[in-house]
C-alpha cells in the first residue's frame, strides 16, 4: 500500500495502484474524459491539475504500475510537444502543455526525436495523413516507465513506424488505413513510405510484420500491366515482380515494378518472385496468347522479338522450348497454330506438295533465322507429313483447277503429291479423315494430271482422249501401261507408278471389256498401213486386256453387240475371224481371203480359238467367199464410178486366179487322196467360175448348177 497527493483533493488518502483509474475520473475535468480527447493544461488554472502532478502521477505509476497501465491509458497524460507560453486575458503569461490520451482509439503516438532518431519532416507529414499523433520527445519521466515506449510511443525509426501502422490497423480496421495509404499520400509519400520500411533488416523481420506489410499498397505496378496505368498495390494483391529487362510487351496481369533499389530491396524482404525475361513469356505472355488477349499485329511483334532472342532465352531457361513448342503463335485461316502444325518450306518437295496452301510458316517467320528456330520448335519435315495434309492438298489441287491463274502451279503441284506417295507409299494405307485410308480418298479426288500428249509408239490417226478438264480422279484414269489398251477412251496418267499407287488407285485391275472394245473398234476406223508397226503395238495390248476376260464370250457378245466383225489383225489391218487361219495355205497367197495369224499373235490362241479361227482353211470356203464377194460387187455395179473400173478389173483376174488354184489345189488333193473330203461331199459346196454375157465381172455358181462347154461349141451357139 502506498500514498499520494492527488490534486483537486482536501485531504490525503491512502490509494492502491488499481484504483489510479477510478481516481483519475473523479479528479480531472470533465472534458479531459472525452474519448480521444486533446486537451490544453494550464497548471493552476482553476479545475486544473496543478503543477508538477503530470510528474508525480508518472513517478507514482512507474513504481505501483511497472507493468500495466491500462487503467490509464484513456486519460491525456503524454504531452505532444513541450510547453508553450501564451498571453490569457485576466492572467498573463501562462504555460500551455497539449495532452493526449496514452492509447488514443483511433490513433498512434509517435515520437518526433529519440535517441539521435529524427523523423524527419515529410514522414510527419505522412505519419499525420494515416491517423498518428507525433509528439515531442516525452520528459524523462515518461519515458523511464518501462511499457510506455513498447506498448504506447513509437519510436522514430522504420521498425517503429512499421508498428505504429500496425497498431492503426488493428484499432481502426485494417481497410481503412490502406484506403488513406492508397488515397491520403501522394506518390512521393508512398514511395518515402516504402523507402523507409526497405531499411528494415532481415534479422528483425518476422512472420508477423511479413504478412501486414505485404497488405501494405507501398508497390508500383508496371505501366501497362494489366491493360491499367501505373498505380499503387500492395504485394498480397500482386506476387509477381517485372524482370529487370524491360520489353514492350503488354500483358493482361499486374506486374510490380522493382526497378528502384528501395523497392527490390523490399520485394525481397516479402520474397517477391522477380520474373526473368523468360519466366515472363512463359508464365504471362504465352497464356495471355492462348487466352486471345493480343490481336495478330501483336502476337507477330511478340514472336519476332522470342525467336530473335530464343537462343538466350533457352539458356536462361530449359523449359523455354518446351514450352514453346506447345504455344500456338503462328496463324492459319485466321487460328493461332503452333510451330509443328507447319512443314519446312526448305524442303523443294513440301514446297511443291503443299504450293497455294497455308502449310508453311507466314511472313515474318520466313527467313533463315526463324525457320532455323522453328525447325526446333518442331517445324514438319518431309519425314513428319500425314495423310491428311496430301488429302487437303488434293482437295485444293481441285478446288482450285478452275482458276486460269493457278493452273500452271497447280500442274506442278499435282505431279509433286504423286511423287510423294510414290516415295512413301506406305501412306497410301494410313488414315486420310473419317476412317478412309489416303488411297481411297485420292482415287476419288480430281487432282490427277492427264498425258496431253499421246506417247511416241502411238498411231497419229488414232484419236487420243482429250478434254478440257484439267484434273481428273484416278479412279477415272488409266495407268500409263494401258495408253495401247485405252488410250482414246480414257484418260492417262502422266507417267509410269510404282504397284502400290496402282494397287491404290485400282489400276492393278483389268479395265472394263466395253472400254477395251471401244478403244479397238477406234483402233480399226483409224487403221492406216503407214504406221501399219505401231498398230501392231496397239492391237497386241488391247489382245492382252481381252485375254484377261474369265469368260471370253463376253468379249464376243460385246463385239457382236455393236457389229463389230472384222477385229482380229493380220499383219496389216482387221479382217473377220473366218478369213484367218493359223496355217494358211502354202499353194499360193490366198490374201483377201484367207490370212495367217502373224507370229506377234500366236500368244493369244484362246482368244483367237474362241473367235472362231481354224488350225487352216477349207478350200471349197475360199470359193464360197469369192462367190459371196463379186455377187456383192453385182450388185452395186450400177452405182460403182468409172475411176474404179482398172481396179475391179485387177481384183477380178487376181480372185479369178484364185479360184481357178484353188480348184486345182482341191483335184490335186482328191486325186493324191489327202483331201478331208471326197468329191461326192464336195460337190455341194464347190462353186466354179463360168462365163458371163460382159467379160468385166466375175461370177461364180454352184457346181450343180454348170455345165462345161469349149471355146468351140460356144462359138457354134
Amino acid at each position: 500500500m502506498f500514498s499520494c497527493v492527488i490534486a483537486g483533493f482536501t485531504q490525503l488518502k491512502v490509494v492502491e495502484a488499481n484504483m489510479i483509474g477510478q481516481l483519475l475520473s473523479r479528479s480531472l475535468p470533465s472534458h479531459w474524459l472525452q474519448p480521444d480527447a486533446s486537451v490544453e493544461w494550464i497548471a493552476g488554472q482553476r479545475s486544473q491539475p496543478p503543477s508538477g502532478w503530470l510528474e508525480a502521477l508518472w513517478n507514482y505509476l512507474r513504481i505501483n504500475c511497472p507493468y500495466d497501465l491500462k487503467p490509464v491509458e484513456t486519460f491525456p497524460l503524454i504531452p505532444v510537444r513541450n510547453p508553450r507560453k501564451q498571453m490569457v486575458a485576466g492572467i498573463g503569461v501562462t504555460v500551455v502543455t497539449e495532452l493526449v490520451p496514452l492509447a488514443c482509439q483511433q490513433g498512434a503516438l509517435i515520437i518526433r526525436r529519440a535517441d539521435g532518431m529524427n523523423l524527419g519532416t515529410e514522414m510527419e507529414l505522412i505519419a499525420t495523413k494515416i491517423g498518428m499523433t507525433v509528439i515531442d520527445t516525452p520528459p524523462d519521466y515518461i519515458r523511464g516507465h518501462m511499457v510506455v515506449e513498447r506498448d504506447y510511443l513509437y519510436a522514430p525509426t522504420y521498425m517503429g513506424v512499421l508498428r505504429a501502422v500496425k497498431r492503426l490497423c488493428e484499432r481502426n480496421g485494417r481497410e481503412k488505413i490502406m484506403e488513406l495509404i492508397q488515397h491520403e499520400l501522394t506518390v512521393p509519400e508512398k514511395r518515402r513510405l516504402r523507402e523507409l520500411f526497405a531499411k528494415i533488416s532481415p534479422h528483425e523481420f518476422y512472420d508477423e510484420h511479413h504478412d501486414f506489410l505485404a497488405q501494405l499498397p507501398l508497390f508500383e505496378t508496371l505501366d501497362g500491366s494489366g491493360n491499367r496505368p501505373s498505380h499503387f498495390v500492395s504485394a498480397a494483391e500482386v506476387s509477381l515482380a517485372a524482370p529487370a529487362e524491360r520489353t514492350s510487351i503488354p500483358v493482361s496481369q499486374e506486374l510490380l515494378d522493382v526497378s528502384s533499389a528501395d523497392s527490390q530491396t523490399l520485394a525481397q524482404l516479402l520474397s517477391i518472385r522477380r520474373l526473368e525475361p523468360a519466366q515472363l513469356l512463359t508464365e504471362v505472355v504465352f497464356w495471355d496468347i492462348e487466352n486471345g488477349f493480343h490481336d495478330g499485329a501483336s502476337v507477330r511483334r511478340i514472336m519476332v522479338y522470342v525467336i530473335r532472342n530464343y537462343h538466350r532465352l533457352t539458356e536462361s531457361d530449359s523449359q523455354f522450348q518446351r514450352t514453346l513448342r506447345s504455344l500456338a503463335f503462328i496463324d492459319r485461316k485466321g487460328t493461332l497454330m503452333p510451330a509443328e502444325r507447319f512443314y519446312d518450306p526448305a524442303d523443294e518437295l513440301l514446297k511443291r506438295t503443299f504450293a497455294l496452301q497455308d502449310n508453311f510458316p507466314p511472313s515474318p517467320y520466313t527467313d533463315a533465322a526463324s525457320l532455323s528456330v522453328l525447325r526446333d520448335l518442331g517445324l514438319r519435315s518431309i519425314n513428319d507429313v500425314d495423310a491428311v495434309d496430301v488429302r487437303e492438298a488434293a482437295l485444293c489441287v481441285s478446288q482450285l483447277a478452275e482458276e486460269k491463274s493457278t493452273v500452271e502451279r497447280l500442274y506442278d503441284k499435282s505431279a509433286a503429291i504423286l511423287d510423294y506417295i510414290q516415295r512413301y507409299p506406305h501412306q497410301l494405307t494410313a488414315d486420310s479423315g473419317d476412317g478412309v485410308p489416303l488411297g481411297q480418298a485420292l482415287a476419288n479426288i480430281p487432282w490427277a494430271r492427264r498425258a496431253t500428249a499421246r506417247p511416241k509408239f502411238y498411231p497419229s490417226l488414232l484419236s487420243w482422249y482429250s478434254d478440257p478438264q484439267p484434273f481428273y480422279r484416278p479412279a477415272d484414269m488409266a495407268p500409263r501401261s494401258l495408253a495401247s489398251a485405252l488410250g482414246s477412251v480414257k484418260p492417262v496418267a502422266v507417267t509410269d507408278v510404282s504397284e502400290p499407287v496402282q494397287e491404290a488407285f485400282g489400276w492393278d485391275q483389268p479395265p472394263p471389256v466395253s472400254v477395251v472394245i471401244v478403244h479397238l473398234v477406234n483402233t480399226i476406223i483409224s487403221y492406216s498401213g503407214r504406221d501399219k508397226a505401231l498398230y501392231a503395238e496397239i492391237v497386241r495390248s488391247v489382245y492382252v486386256e481381252l485375254s484377261r476376260v474369265e469368260d471370253l464370250s463376253v468379249v464376243f457378245e460385246d463385239l457382236r453387240d455393236r457389229g463389230v466383225d472384222s477385229w482380229i489383225w493380220h499383219g496389216d489391218g482387221f479382217t473377220s475371224p473366218d478369213r484367218v487361219v493359223f496355217v494358211p495355205p502354202s499353194f499360193m497367197d490366198l490374201r483377201p481371203f484367207v490370212y495367217g495369224v502373224p507370229a506377234e499373235m500366236l500368244s493369244f490362241s484362246e482368244l483367237l480359238v474362241g473367235a472362231g479361227i481354224t488350225q487352216t482353211a477349207r478350200l471349197a470356203d475360199i470359193l464360197l467367199k469369192v462367190r459371196q464377194k463379186h455377187d456383192k460387187l453385182a450388185a452395186t455395179a450400177s452405182s460403182a464410178k468409172s475411176s474404179s473400173a482398172h481396179q475391179a478389173g485387177a481384183e477380178m483376174k487376181r480372185d479369178l486366179h484364185i479360184s481357178i488354184s484353188v480348184l486345182n489345189e482341191l483335184k490335186s488333193q482328191i486325186l493324191a487322196g489327202c483331201c478331208d473330203s471326197d468329191l461326192d461331199s464336195l460337190q455341194s459346196d464347190l462353186c466354179l467360175p463360168v462365163q458371163t454375157e460382159n467379160r468385166s465381172a466375175l461370177k461364180l455358181a454352184p457346181l450343180a448348177e454348170c455345165t462345161y462347154c469349149d471355146e468351140e461349141w460356144l462359138r457354134q451357139g
